[in-house]
Formats: C-alpha cells, sequence, structure tokens
C-alpha cells in the first residue's frame, strides 16, 4: 500500500524534488498539497489532480498522514509549522533552510521524541555513492593521514524569492547546512576510535543525568570525540536582496584534518563538490550540470575505477530508507548528535557575521 503524502509549499523543491519522487515511484502518492499562490496551486492540481489542495498547513493535522514534506519557500515557516505538526502526531520531513539556532532544533527533536514520531532533514547526499565509499577509506585509513577535507557548492537566488532575504533564514549557509552534516560526519570518520570511546566515557556520566534529569537534549558532541574551532566569513555579493549568498568556513580541530567549505554565488564550484587530501592519496567528486558525478576510485576492483551516480538516486534511496524508519523497520536515518553538532557550528557562523537588513 502507498503511503500518503502532503506537501507543503509547491515552489522549487516541492514540485521538482518531492512532487516528482511521488510521480516516478511507486511507493508513496501525493494526498494534499498546502499553497497559497494562485499559480502554484494551478500547478498542483495539474499534477496531482486527485490530491486535496489547502491553505494552511493546520488543514492537515486531522489528516490520516504517513509524512509531511515541509518545503515552504519562506525558511522562518519552516521551524513553527514542523513544530505544530509534530505536536499533532505527524511525521516530518523538512527541506532546508531550517534552524537559525540550535535551541530551536533541540526543542524539535524533544518534541518528535515526545510524540514518538519521525523528524528528518533532507538530507538525500548521505547515501549517495561518492560520499559513502570515502566514509569508507577513511575508516579504513587507505588515503593515509588526511590534512585537508573540502566541500564546496554554489549559491544561486533569484531576486525577490524569498531565500535572498534574511528576515526570510534565507542565505546560502542555510541552503547548504547539509554540506555542514557532510562535514561533521567525514570528521567523524577520521576520528580515532581511542579518542572517541574516552570521550564518552569521561561524559557519559553528565549524560545520563542529563537524559534521566530533564526534557533537555543533553550537549550536541555526546560521543563525537571533537569540537571545531569555528573561522568563518559570510557575505552579499551578488544577491540583490540582503542574505549572503558566499560563504566560507574552516573548522580547526587538533588532531583531525583542516575542514574548508565553501558556497559561491559565481559558479566556481559545481552544484556539490568533495575533495580529500591524504599523505597517501586523494579523492575527489564532481557533481556536473545534469547532478551527475565521476569520480575516480584507485581502490575500486578492476574496471570499476571510474563509476557514476544521479541525485535521483540518492533521493530514491534516501526515501527508501525513510520508508522503513516509517515503518519501524530500521535504524533512525539521521545521527541525532551529528545533526545538533551542524546546528551549533552554524549559530557560530551566524553569530561571527552579521550582516546590514536591508528596509523594503
Amino acid at each position: 500500500m502507498k503511503l500518503k503524502i502532503a506537501i507543503i509549499g509547491y515552489g522549487q523543491t516541492g514540485r521538482n524534488i518531492h512532487g516528482a519522487y511521488a510521480k516516478a515511484g511507486d511507493a508513496a502518492r501525493i494526498a494534499a498539497i498546502v499553497e497559497s499562490d494562485a499559480g502554484r496551486r494551478a500547478l498542483a492540481q495539474q499534477d496531482f489532480p486527485q490530491a486535496d489542495l489547502l491553505e494552511n498547513h493546520r488543514d492537515l493535522l486531522d489528516m490520516a498522514l504517513d509524512l509531511v514534506v515541509v518545503a515552504a519557500p519562506e525558511g522562518h515557516l519552516h521551524v513553527p509549522v514542523c513544530m505544530d505538526l509534530l505536536a499533532h502526531g505527524l511525521n516530518v520531513l523538512c527541506e532546508m533552510p531550517l534552524v537559525r539556532y540550535a535551541y530551536e532544533l533541540e526543542n524539535l527533536l524533544h518534541e518528535a521524541r515526545k510524540q514518538k514520531v519521525c523528524f528528518v532533514p533532507f538530507y538525500p547526499s548521505i547515501f549517495g555513492k561518492p560520499l559513502n565509499r570515502l566514509k569508507t577509506h577513511l575508516k579504513e585509513g587507505v588515503l593515509g593521514r588526511i590534512g585537508l577535507i573540502s566541500l564546496c557548492g554554489t549559491t544561486v537566488f533569484v531576486d525577490d524569492d524569498p531565500p535572498a532575504f534574511q528576515k526570510y533564514y534565507g542565505g546560502s549557509l542555510g541552503l547548504h547546512a547539509e554540506l555542514i552534516y557532510q562535514a561533521v560526519c567525514l570528521l567523524d570518520c577520521c576520528a580515532p576510535d581511542a579518542a572517541r570511546e574516552e570521550f564518552v566515557r569521561h561524559n557519559a556520566a553528565q549524560n545520563v543525568t542529563a537524559l534521566q534529569g530533564t526534557a533537555a537534549i543533553p550537549d550536541a558532541t555526546v560521543g563525537i570525540s571533537f569540537k571545531p574551532t569555528v573561522l568563518s566569513a559570510l557575505d552579499c555579493l551578488k544577491n540583490q536582496g540582503d542574505s549572503e549568498d558566499f560563504v566560507k568556513i574552516l573548522l580547526k580541530t587538533p588532531g583531525l584534518p583542516l575542514v574548508d567549505l565553501e558556497a559561491s554565488p559565481y559558479g566556481l564550484h559545481a552544484p556539490d563538490d568533495v575533495s580529500v587530501q591524504g599523505t597517501c592519496d586523494g579523492f575527489v567528486d564532481v557533481v556536473d550540470s545534469a547532478m551527475s558525478a565521476v569520480w575516480f576510485d584507485k581502490f575500486a576492483a578492476p574496471g570499476e575505477a571510474l563509476q557514476g551516480w544521479s541525485s535521483q538516486d540518492a533521493i530514491f534511496q534516501f526515501y527508501a530508507r525513510l520508508f522503513d524508519v516509517l515503518q519501524g523497520g530500521t535504524a533512525p536515518l539521521i545521527d541525532e548528535e551529528k545533526w545538533l553538532l551542524q546546528a551549533r557550528l552554524m549559530e557560530e557562523v551566524y553569530e561571527q557575521n552579521s550582516l546590514p537588513l536591508k528596509k523594503y
């Protein structure tokens, strides 16, 4: 039986990613679409004539749904809308941008646990072949000691769209939150097991006390053996709004690789690039404009060194795993400790960089 999904926001991601998935796959059907814009409502009616067309997310609260996808263009609405859905016992998948402050994510995760529902960000790259192959190499140590991990992306804003403005939680940093989550995952692969075990032992007592004695979520780095120092810069270069379209972040952790993250409006990078420089070898993954990747892996079996994948493959794998989670069949999709650390790193970047607000 197909899972029943509702989509909030039928714009770029709501239609072209989540709606397109429902059309191409056979595991889910779109039961409802929430959209207030007349033009996008017409597209929704055209694409999914059997779906209920609604103007307010609260109309979903009494519906029997397996999942709600939050993809509203106005990012500042994501936190309150997600909280409302979770509080009414609905499973939620949220697009970027999500939170600007770590406490917002802590509250959302706490509500999801309280209601015993699923709450995850849309991070399909965690199922991309290049990232998972790289994580395997890092854990096995075949690249040697790693000196640098670089992750890059491109920022593209359309004038007057909500992501171009700070008041809507817009900006490249929020839209590239997935890159920072990737960085945390890759750093964790490089962390020595002994250091991780010692860190867990050192913090075990206070964390157990925190879990048992209060509803608050304990420190984001519980079980993670590193807390990076952040050096960052945000700037508004080509964007006609006031949110950042240029992001530069360096994460420095003693004993671990330097991480260099960059998002630029000048098309200097493919949509998502990752490279690693080690003492034995390097690793490069490049995603082209068609959203397909090719990378050279010298450690693969003969004849398999040149490999490819598509973003659609990752999206389908993400949804397949998510549906397994919803049906109680697999482990959680997202590591909450790493997600919280990502949110706290992002909050620190925002604190280091204050961009002027424009009046309109």
